[in-house]
């Protein structure tokens, strides 16, 4: 296998002081559990991200186990890490290899864990080189390129299973997503979006929708992989919202590349499916390695777990039941504009009032205040017009203006 360079980038974003979203719960399925143990048959990845040494190929490799990797895999462990150090701050790391900065690839944008009450949505974004030789040979049968690229060939039809990701058991995405690591022809982009920040950003006057939140994560790995060199030939992404709309948004923010916004776009689209794999590897593993501080005392139950995360799930609701804080509100794997929790929240928890609502009670004057009364004799000059209930203005006295009725 020849050498990749691999980049890693990660930084803390802040939630965007005049932005708000406002959510309700999205009926989605719940994802089935998987009885399977999580026994790996990948490698670690032959390319450095640091001075580590290289874990030994067993045979075996736990995603969520405290173990040191290279390449991909190393890039997905430094972005967990960074995560569980603080989950209430978002993360985005980079995977890249030459290859896909030197020859075209084909762009596949997914997520994971849009719809559930608990933990972070994770955003990827995965590039694959074209598949030249299949391209040229469908070219000779004669067909167009358009044609080609509404299902276009790229190297990773060679990995088999590839499928979207909830087509997929957790044990069967964990080895595909181990296999990313050692390819040298394939680049990818995690952003894992805190469910603090997803809640917080409610709290803010203006408006910002979860569709929106997807959209701009969605922009953000796109003008990623373009500051960093990735050679992009076209980019298929699953929709969020209206097809029509989305595309074109993504076609006025980067009008020099060519866009496919589909439904179902992570069954159709082999990039996509990719993409799918890395956001739901990496929310799940997010979620095994999520770490409460000491001073809360978390009931998980006989079940020892919250669930799914989904807000049907009967785990889920009871997780959210026992660990509500009357003051305090549920611990920072909730996310509190949800429904679900919100719903529990007016329950059970203590009302407070806030000098700000109280402020906001206060009633703005009516207009009308702010004008002088008049009689039935005003008309005719009477004297008996009232004088104007609000005070003269600075600009009258300053000048020693006075009104009048007449100029002579």
């Amino acid at each position: 296998m020849s050498s990749s360079d691999t980049e890693m980038e990660v930084k803390s974003e802040a939630v965007p002081d005049e932005t708000t979203i406002s959510v309700k719960d999205e009926e989605l399925e719940l994802d089935p559990e998987d009885s399977v143990k999580k026994e790996e048959t990948g490698t670690a990845a032959d390319n450095e991200v640091k001075a580590d040494p290289v874990k030994k190929d067993t045979g075996k490799v736990d995603l969520a186990g405290d173990d040191e990797f290279t390449g991909g895999l190393g890039v997905f462990k430094e972005a967990l890490k960074q995560f569980a150090a603080n989950p209430d701050e978002d993360v985005t790391v980079y995977h890249l290899t030459e290859k896909c900065k030197k020859v075209s690839c084909y762009v596949g944008i997914d997520e994971a864990g849009r719809g559930p009450v608990l933990g972070p949505m994770v955003y990827s974004i995965f590039a694959c080189v074209a598949d030249e030789e299949s391209i040229n040979e469908k070219k000779k049968k004669g067909q167009s390129l358009s044609k080609i690229e509404d299902c276009p060939p790229v190297l990773l039809d060679k990995l088999s299973k590839l499928n979207d990701s909830k087509q997929l058991t957790e044990k069967v995405r964990e080895e595909i997503f181990q296999k990313f690591s050692d390819l040298d022809y394939i680049a990818f982009g995690l952003k894992i979006i805190s469910p603090s920040q997803i809640a917080n950003k409610s709290y803010r006057r203006q408006k910002y929708s979860l569709n929106e939140v997807s959209h701009n994560a969605a922009i953000e790995l796109i003008q990623g992989f373009a500051d960093r060199g990735i050679k992009i030939e076209r980019v298929y992404v699953d929709t969020v919202g209206p097809m029509d709309k989305y595309q074109k948004k993504l076609e006025l923010t980067f009008p020099d590349l060519r866009f496919k916004v589909d439904k179902k776009a992570d069954s159709k689209y082999k990039p996509v499916s990719a993409a799918s794999v890395c956001a739901k590897v990496t929310r799940d593993v997010a979620l095994k390695k999520w770490k409460f501080p000491d001073a809360e005392n978390i009931d998980l139950g006989l079940a020892k777990g919250w669930g799914s995360g989904y807000p049907g799930d009967p785990v889920t609701k009871r997780f959210l039941r026992k660990n509500i804080d009357p003051v305090f509100g549920f611990p920072n794997i909730v996310r509190n504009s949800w429904s679900t929790a919100s719903d529990l929240l007016e329950k059970c928890a203590v009302k407070i009032k806030w000098e700000s609502d109280e402020q906001d009670e206060v009633a703005a004057p009516k207009i009308s205040k702010f004008f002088g009364k008049k009689s039935v004799g005003d008309e005719n000059g009477d004297e008996s017009v009232p004088e104007m209930s609000r005070r003269k203005s600075q600009f009258y006295s300053y000048r020693d203006l006075y009104q009048t009725t007449s100029i002579f």
